[in-house]
């Protein structure tokens, strides 16, 4: 959830549009996660495997599109 503030933060300070609302999605997300994990879905582990896992792969996948709707000079670092 820490991370999400911080990402809030960043989204706030962002100097164009697109990049408030990258790290605006970023940031709810994380803040989102992050209470599902805090206050823990069961005792399951598997249920947190999975969970973190299709978090790292939505977020993957959002940089992925983010890097080629915004036509960055270096998005294939990012790729």
């Amino acid at each position: 959830m820490l991370l999400g503030l911080f990402e809030a933060v960043d989204a706030l300070m962002a100097e164009e549009l697109l990049g408030f609302l990258l790290s605006l999605q970023y940031a709810l997300l994380d803040i989102v996660v992050g209470f599902m994990i805090d206050f823990n879905l069961g005792n399951d582990p598997s249920r947190l495997a999975l969970l973190i896992s299709a978090f790292l792969m939505i977020r993957g996948l959002g940089r992925l599109i983010f890097a080629n709707v915004a036509e960055l000079d270096e998005r294939r670092s990012i790729q």
